[in-house]
């Protein structure tokens, strides 16, 4: 399984996945939960191909921070270039949807998902975006929904918006 890309074990009635499930999935790109009974996650920091990452559905109170807690700069790979290079965690996800949720908040190590296009945690029971959801500098959509707000990022004004 060292070379599994895509893994879907959606609709599937599970209430837990195992411990250590993802540790030798390296090489996995696309990771699919979605509607199932889970209320937590196992640590997923080995899933450093991760490209999508999908857990809508479920009853997941935590933010999978285990993504994002292990991503750090590396050195720049060299002197001409300006743009810093990522290791570690899910340092390559570009798109995390958890929908219909319980999650309640978002870690500031959010930031560290320095490829991340699109976020969607709606319908859960986040009260508070932190402020560093704004140093994810390709994000270009956010779905939240904050009490009776909804809220969202404009990609042409760059700032978050909030709207009744």
């Amino acid at each position: 399984m060292h070379k599994l890309k895509t893994l879907d074990l959606s609709r599937n009635a599970l209430t837990q996945l195992p411990e250590g499930l993802f540790a030798k999935l390296s090489s996995l790109q696309a990771l699919n939960v979605e509607q199932n009974q889970l209320e937590t996650l196992p640590d997923m920091s080995g899933l450093v191909g991760l490209l999508s990452f999908k857990f809508g559905s479920n009853q997941i109170k935590q933010f999978p921070s285990s993504l994002c807690d292990k991503i750090y700069k590396k050195e720049l790979e060299s002197q001409h270039s300006p743009v810093p290079i990522y290791g570690g965690g899910a340092v390559h996800l570009s798109e995390l949807i958890g929908s219909h949720n319980q999650v309640e908040s978002i870690p500031s190590s959010i930031r560290r998902l320095v490829v991340l296009k699109t976020l969607d945690l709606s319908d859960n029971k986040i009260v508070l975006i932190p402020k560093e959801i704004a140093d994810c500098p390709k994000l270009a959509q956010l779905h939240l929904k904050v009490g009776l707000l909804q809220a969202f990022v404009s990609k042409s004004s760059n700032c978050l918006i909030f709207a009744g």
